[in-house]
This record gives C-alpha cells, sequence and structure tokens, in this order.
C-alpha cells in the first residue's frame, strides 16, 4: 500500500493540483487502485479550497510563460492539466437575452482554477460537454496551452470535460491530432 504521500506525489505527476496530505487521507482512505482514488479526487477535491489545495497543477515554469506573454503563447505540456471550472457564460447571447439568435453558435466564456490562480478561457470551438449548466466541481483537462491576449483558448481537441462522478477511463485523454 502506497503512503498519502506518494498518493500525492502520483496525483500531482499526472496533472492534478499538490492536495492537502490530511485532505487526500481521508478522502483516499478507502479506495484501494490508483483508479478509484484519481476518480475519488476527480469528483470531490474543490480546487477552489486552500485546505485542499496546496500548490496549483500548472508548473511554475509554466506559470511565468502563460501569465507573461502579452499577445499569445502556445505552450505543449509535459502532462496533462486539471483545472476547476469556476463559472461559464455564453457571451453570445446579448444582455437580457435568454436564448442566442436562431443559426448563431454559442460563445461560452469560463473561469479556471488550478487552486492556485485563475485563468479566464473562451470557446474558440465547441468543446463536447461543455454548458453553462454544469455541476459544481466540474474540472477540464487541458493537453495544450494557447494563449491570446489573457484568454485561454479552448478547442475540443485538446480539452476534455470531466463531470463528477465519472469513471477514471473518461478523464484518459488522446494524444493523437
Amino acid at each position: 500500500m502506497r503512503t498519502t504521500e506518494e498518493i500525492q506525489q502520483a496525483l500531482y505527476a499526472r496533472g492534478l493540483p499538490l492536495l492537502s496530505v490530511s485532505w487526500l487521507a481521508k478522502e483516499v482512505e478507502h479506495s484501494t487502485s490508483p483508479e478509484k482514488i484519481e476518480a475519488a479526487v476527480l469528483d470531490r477535491a474543490d480546487f477552489r479550497d486552500r485546505s485542499v489545495v496546496e500548490h496549483g497543477s500548472i508548473r511554475p515554469e509554466s506559470q511565468a510563460t502563460i501569465l507573461s506573454s502579452p499577445v499569445s503563447v502556445a505552450l505543449a505540456l509535459e502532462r496533462p492539466v486539471f483545472l476547476q471550472i469556476v463559472v461559464v457564460i455564453d457571451i453570445s447571447t446579448a444582455c437580457g437575452q435568454v436564448t442566442r439568435p436562431s443559426g448563431s453558435e454559442r460563445t461560452l466564456k469560463l473561469l479556471l482554477t488550478d487552486g492556485e490562480i485563475s485563468l479566464p478561457a473562451i470557446e474558440d470551438a465547441p468543446v463536447p460537454g461543455l454548458e453553462t449548466n454544469l455541476p459544481p466541481l466540474t474540472k477540464v483537462c487541458l493537453l495544450k496551452w494557447l494563449m491570446l491576449h489573457g484568454l485561454l483558448l479552448l478547442r475540443p481537441e485538446y480539452v476534455l470535460v470531466v463531470r463528477p462522478c465519472t469513471t477514471s477511463a473518461q478523464v484518459q485523454p488522446s494524444t493523437s491530432g
């Protein structure tokens, strides 16, 4: 059986934030396999809670590149990165309008966090599973960063929506494409 610290480091290596050992110990005490532990963490970890997250999932060297770029940056990641969705807004509807005009495509704007920093994001193309009424604690798994003027651009080929109560098989992103 692995120690809680070993589990913490293994999850961080998989792209999750560095989680508090005390929180992690309580949450995974009945989980036996790595897949069940990861699924439990994705279901229950609130990245906005500083008692849960010790350090965000975005590595410091990547943070510097992403946050300091004035215009645009494309960054291949050494591992997937999980971020929690804080809020989703459909900016394709006019202020006060409930639905968008017929035939128009949606454009979602999001605020994402890894527990340490918050990033605004916008759909560059519709991402399957991304919608305005997502359940709390929904995460996204990113395979690549594309920042433009301070916004993280979300494209379906490198973003996977991870809803609470998913199985670990659903959070295995494809690296092809």
